[in-house]
């Protein structure tokens, strides 16, 4: 006989009852958008971007492809290109398709500027509504509706942009993610593009996804940015031929304002039977 020992461990909060709704997790690949300055398609110096959390000063010294040509921090350069012609484009995508197997220095390395204009339903309002990205190459800067929403570095790890208090119901929302991949010793791999013997992508190149859950709510174990922990982390001990012992740790988060009592049930199945 095979023997299944639980271990749940969960944040409770006491007072109602309260069961959590299943969550929805919507694939936000499509209608995007993206906007690459034309001179930053040749190779260049990495060039110092200020870390600030405005929508405006994010932006470097980059000359955006405008009649007046002027540098970009003299002229709020978002509210300057957002007018421009932008592709559209699906995701994942990179900035640009390489025709090598490693086209060396000759690949895309500067800065460019994905969108997406997007609604919500009302009945989201009040729910807890995150965006996760699987992967972006490799300093990425979001903002929601012109707040600033978070900011990533590392184009190999995905992460998770919370938009609670940042959406409009029902009307348009729009998300602009700007992407540096310019030689950056701080992010791996850290040496210097024209030093590296493989291709690592530029842009949006992997999916990203939008979901929604009640109010309380399982972490995400990406944004919980918990040792061994976040979500729900399972390991098995005592393995043996007859019996195993299963612990499973689950991590909830109450994001009202009311105490609430929960009842946590895990299920397991080995494939015809549950225990």
């Amino acid at each position: 006989m095979k023997r299944f020992f639980l271990l749940l461990s969960a944040i409770l909060f006491y007072g109602i009852a309260y069961s959590q709704q299943a969550r929805q997790v919507i694939d936000f690949d499509f209608n995007w958008e993206i906007f690459v300055p034309k001179n930053i398609h040749t190779k260049k110096q990495a060039l110092n971007v200020r870390n600030s959390t405005s929508f405006l000063s994010q932006f470097n010294q980059e000359t955006v492809n405008t009649k007046q040509n002027e540098p970009a921090d003299s002229i709020l350069e978002y509210p300057k290109i957002k007018n421009q012609l932008w592709t559209k484009i699906s995701l994942p995508h990179p900035v640009r398709f390489e025709m090598a197997e490693n086209p060396g220095i000759n690949q895309f390395t500067g800065i460019c500027y994905y969108r997406k204009r997007f609604s919500v339903p009302d009945y989201y309002k009040g729910r807890h509504c995150t965006l996760r990205f699987d992967g972006a190459m490799q300093s990425a800067s979001v903002w929601i509706n012109g707040i600033f929403a978070g900011q990533h570095d590392g184009g190999y790890l995905p992460f998770v942009i919370n938009l609670d208090g940042k959406l409009n119901f029902p009307d348009s929302n729009e998300i602009v993610v700007r992407l540096d991949n310019n030689d950056n010793a701080d992010l791996p791999p850290g040496k210097p593009l024209a030093k590296l013997g493989f291709l690592y992508w530029s842009g949006i190149y992997r999916n990203v996804s939008l979901t929604v859950t009640d109010p309380v709510y399982i972490t995400d174990p990406i944004s919980a940015d918990a040792v061994a922990g976040g979500g729900v982390f399972v390991r098995a001990e005592n393995i043996t031929s007859d019996y195993a012992d299963v612990n499973i740790q689950t991590q909830i988060f109450n994001s009202t304002d009311s105490a609430l009592q929960l009842k946590v049930k895990q299920i397991i199945s080995d494939g015809t039977k549950t225990f």
